[in-house]
């Protein structure tokens, strides 16, 4: 699967989306070095004096492909940059939660982000019906739709509502609930506290299940089950990991009923301040870094099951997930008017219609 990044022509107002490998090409082939933005005018920091620091910040913890991830990102944009850049890594949401952390890039506070989908529900969340649970089967679709026409809206829309650069994305795995019993079946949810995301979609199709949604913090989370504030909550398995949660909740259900992301976000504030020769260094590492995730996710996967079933004790269970499927076409019409038409259209009504 490839990659999309940032190209930045023809001065500071002309950003264009396009492949990686393309923008290589370019940089290097047609020259395009001097027309990165703002690069004449800009000072250039790190040549002379102090690095420039890269803070780059996450909700999730150690231990998973996330934290594997960023000291990859780390290790490529120093070692290329010959100390120019250095980077800080800031786990467990040191800096603040996932919309907090957003707002710092829009200020320029921060420099780097990586996260979920928050960014989606925040600045776009009309053009991203994939937050629908159990409504997809695989994550190919919407790789599918962000490589494409659908990526560039969404690419745009936070660059215009938050001053923040889309840099890259990897494909997660798929959501999973988990609590101190086993659930197999949509009865089994029923008045189930169930620790979501404020994500509409995650919302109203637990609420039709019978749960109750509890919008809880990620950096929240293990208290919250510990203190039995909530008996329930889902994520894919690193970060099920990254968050402790196995070391409070019994049961892993193979619900895979989301299939997300991993984005990696840069403050535009800091980006332009960078000359071109920077601007490069930056976007190669971040491209390397989610070719690196992408990897090891799909090699996590199967080996945090293993561990968690033998280190912690838990036990996976399957669901009857046609009976989950069989009960969301109430909650996704009444979504229908937060949807982008040509979104509902395109990728909802296909996939409602074969449920």
């Amino acid at each position: 699967m490839r990659t999309n990044f940032i190209s930045v022509r023809n001065g500071r107002k002309g950003l264009n989306w396009i492949g990686w490998s393309a923008a290589i090409i370019c940089f290097f082939t047609l020259g395009l070095g001097g027309a990165f933005a703002p690069a004449a005018a800009a000072a250039t920091k790190g040549a002379k004096g102090k690095p420039i620091e890269v803070k780059i910040s996450t909700v999730l913890g150690p231990g998973g492909t996330e934290e594997a991830s960023l000291k990859k990102f780390k290790e490529l944009l120093e070692q290329r940059s010959g100390g120019e850049f250095v980077v800080n890594i800031f786990l467990s949401g040191v800096l603040g939660n996932e919309k907090g952390t957003m707002e710092q890039l829009t200020l320029g506070e921060t420099e780097m982000q990586f996260q979920g989908e928050t960014g989606f529900a925040t600045y776009c969340p009309e053009l991203f019906p994939f937050s629908i649970p159990f409504l997809y089967d695989s994550v190919d679709l919407l790789m599918q739709a962000l490589d494409g026409g659908l990526g560039k809206r969404i690419k745009d829309a936070h660059l215009k509502k938050a001053k923040i650069l889309f840099a890259g994305y990897a494909p997660r795995g798929p959501r999973k609930l988990s609590a101190n019993i086993p659930i197999t079946k949509v009865e089994d949810v029923k008045n189930l506290k169930l620790r979501l995301p404020v994500i509409k979609p995650y919302i109203e199709v637990w609420k039709e299940f019978g749960a109750i949604p509890t919008p809880i913090t990620p950096e929240e989370l293990y208290s919250a089950l510990q203190l039995n504030m909530v008996s329930a909550q889902e994520n894919p398995l690193s970060a099920i990991l990254a968050l402790r949660v196995v070391e409070v909740q019994k049961y892993i259900m193979n619900t895979d009923h989301v299939y997300g992301l991993r984005v990696w976000y840069i403050s535009e504030k800091f980006f332009q301040s960078l000359n071109a020769r920077q601007q490069e260094l930056l976007l190669r590492a971040t491209a390397d870094a989610v070719q690196y995730q992408r990897k090891i996710d799909q090699e996590w996967e199967g080996d945090l099951r293993k561990q968690m079933e033998k280190k912690w004790g838990i036990t996976f269970k399957d669901v009857d997930k046609a009976s989950f499927r069989k009960k969301i076409r109430p909650a996704v019409e009444r979504l229908k008017g937060m949807f982008d038409p040509q979104a509902y259209e395109q990728y909802v009504l296909p996939n409602l219609a074969a449920k």
